[in-house]
């Protein structure tokens, strides 16, 4: 787990401020920062219980799908 998507995820939502000829720029633009204000007080929220770096213990999540194949052994 590189977590390469979750590294990218607040860069994607930041892309409407670079591009300049996207369609509803300034709705993307206030959508992004939404989702990227919730998603940083998400991120707090957890860092704040200390779960950070910690797998969630239940294995039918879908957002543990990296670890599926470390689940079987």
């Amino acid at each position: 787990d590189w977590w390469v998507v979750r590294a990218c995820y607040p860069l994607f939502l930041l892309l409407p401020l670079v591009l300049t000829s996207v369609a509803y720029r300034p709705w993307l633009i206030a959508y992004g920062l939404t989702l990227l204000s919730l998603w940083l007080a998400g991120i707090t929220f957890v860092r704040s219980k200390g779960l950070l770096l910690e797998r969630p213990a239940d294995p039918s999540l879908l957002r543990n799908m990296v670890y599926f194949p470390k689940l079987r052994q």
